[in-house]
């Protein structure tokens, strides 16, 4: 009779197999996208193509490691160093914006002042995640989660949230001037400082919260 500990073990190997398939394809697209961080300075008259290119390249090696938070981190990291995410005189369309990122899982990531301007984020994560001064601006959220998530000095102006959930976030001098909520949930969260002007709060959920300061003229 064959024994119990003789049996393979197909899990432990299709774990080792991912781990593998994982580290190729963030290796491979860091190495991609190095080379064309060199070219963008090179030819700064292609940039919008080479742009498209790198875009393309990052959201589906972001999709590949979706369940593989460290590696996730790893290429997010990378990209914020070469300022690809942030917008800038240098840099006036970030890799992100106007993106479909839906059912982006980025949390605890640490990515102050990131563009995800006029992007499409349905059902992401970014509780805990670090996300200060980053901007948000007309970007449409629904069943969004930025649970306890650093978001001081943010920018959500003109942007649309649906079911999204700020529970106990940090939103210190973040501005939702003009944007459109529907049933969101800014219980325990710090508004303080923070800019509503104009905002259609319809909804939402404001319990122990502390708004000391807001601004909503």
């Amino acid at each position: 009779m064959r024994s119990k500990f003789a049996q393979p073990r197909p899990s432990k190997e299709r774990g080792i197999s991912r781990e593998r398939s994982n580290q190729q394809n963030l290796q491979s697209c860091l190495e991609y996208v190095s080379k064309q961080w060199i070219e963008l300075h090179r030819e700064p008259d292609h940039r919008s193509t080479q742009m498209v290119i790198i875009r393309a390249r990052v959201l589906e090696t972001l999709d590949c490691l979706a369940k593989d938070h460290h590696r996730r981190d790893q290429l997010l990291r990378f990209l914020h160093e070469t300022e690809l995410l942030k917008k800038s005189s240098s840099n006036p369309e970030p890799l992100l914006q106007g993106s479909d990122l839906g059912g982006l899982h980025l949390p605890k990531a640490k990515l102050g002042n990131v563009c995800f301007d006029s992007c499409e984020l349905a059902s992401a994560d970014f509780a805990h995640a670090e996300l200060s001064k980053s901007s948000f601006r007309e970007a449409t959220l629904d069943t969004v989660c930025f649970d306890e998530a650093k978001l001081s000095g943010a920018c959500l102006e003109g942007s649309t949230l649906t079911n999204v959930s700020f529970i106990g976030a940090h939103l210190e001098k973040t501005s939702f001037s003009y944007a459109t909520a529907r049933e969101v949930n800014f219980a325990l969260a710090e508004l303080k400082g923070a800019n509503l002007k104009g905002a259609d709060l319809r909804d939402a959920d404001f319990r122990k919260a502390n708004l000391s300061g807001v601004n909503l003229n």
